[in-house]
């Protein structure tokens, strides 16, 4: 697969001294629904 070297460098950034990619992923849609529910609320009242 070829990379190009700008998308290589900002992989490098990602990635520890053993070249492993740390990411943290977190699943923000429950609270997303509440808060648009939220201000649903608000634009009816």
């Amino acid at each position: 697969m070829k990379v190009s070297k700008e998308k290589y460098e900002n992989l490098k950034k990602s990635a520890n001294n053993d070249g492993i990619i740390v990411a943290l992923a977190i699943d923000q849609r429950v609270s997303m629904k509440k808060m648009i529910s939220k201000y649903n609320e608000d634009l009816n009242n």
